[in-house]
């Protein structure tokens, strides 16, 4: 690989880094602050990512045979250098090839599941005791069977309450967005988790408000915090970190001083640069091709 290719992998090394230690601290921040600083860390390093892809996909073509001889020569008559190897090419090909297909069950799930009945709330005959909201502005509220009996009414108010704060708050178009960026950048999957979790206590600070009791919602989703396995884009009340939420619950919102909060954004905003970095290279090379 040669030492463009190096110099490209280093910064992105160094947004990785600084993306995983300033979101480590998301669960200090507001709900709203923390889904806030997550969004903008996913999109900026997926961002600087990007023109990663594209030195290695390019590098990829040319160890394709026959035709690599001519993406090869055309490219470099441009000044585009990225040599790779066969090696780092079929790994290449093989997580692109995995990336394309994951990233279109997801869009497809997604877009299917705004296919609705119209109805918002469905209960499901399951033995499992779970209730999660399906993705789009009128996406329904499924609960199973199971939940149903086992919840008292003020209990299974409290899930439906936090339901509908996932769907008035659109959350399933940030996870898709964020699902969207981890395929770009698999390592900000951590991230992304942080975001599902900042997600899920808006949604219980929503039911807080509406039930007027901390001590309930957390009650409530201790009981209910026994099925885990949701689909991706789905917001389900037992889906991430429920003893950290319950925890936050009983204990009360945690407040950090403002030049923290400062310093936290000013670290998020240190990406925007790297990120720059990251496409001068690509856009040295476009206007090399296009003789600027």
């Amino acid at each position: 690989m040669t030492s463009v290719a190096l110099l490209s992998f280093a910064p992105l090394l160094v947004v990785a880094l600084v993306a995983l230690a300033v979101s480590h601290f998301h669960s200090r921040l507001q709900p709203q602050i923390a889904s806030r600083m997550l969004m903008t860390i996913l999109v900026l390093a997926a961002f600087s990512a990007i023109p990663v892809l594209v030195e290695l996909i390019a590098g990829a073509l040319f160890e394709v045979p026959l035709a690599g001889i001519w993406f090869h020569d055309e490219a470099h008559a441009q000044g585009f250098h990225v040599n790779i190897g066969q090696i780092v090419a079929i790994f290449v090909w093989v997580g692109l090839l995995l990336t394309v297909i994951k990233g279109l069950r997801v869009i497809r799930s997604y877009y299917r599941s705004h296919l609705t009945s119209g109805a918002e709330l469905i209960v499901v005959d399951d033995k499992r005791p779970f209730a999660f909201a399906t993705p789009g502005p009128s996406g329904e509220i499924a609960v199973s069977s199971a939940l149903v009996e086992m919840l008292s009414h003020p209990e299974f108010e409290v899930v439906l309450a936090h339901e509908r704060a996932h769907r008035h708050g659109r959350h399933d178009r940030l996870l898709l967005v964020g699902n969207i960026c981890t395929f770009l950048f698999p390592l900000l999957r951590p991230v992304l988790r942080r975001l599902e979790f900042s997600l899920e206590r808006i949604a219980d600070n929503c039911a807080v408000k509406i039930s007027g009791s901390r001590e309930l919602v957390a009650h409530t989703l201790a009981k209910v915090a026994m099925h885990e396995d949701l689909p991706v884009l789905t917001m389900g009340i037992s889906k991430v970190g429920v003893a950290a939420r319950v925890v936050s619950l009983i204990n009360g919102p945690v407040d950090i001083t403002r030049r923290n909060l400062a310093l936290m954004w000013m670290s998020v905003f240190l990406l925007l640069p790297l990120a720059l970095l990251q496409w001068h290279h690509v856009v040295s090379s476009l206007r090399l091709a296009c003789g600027v």
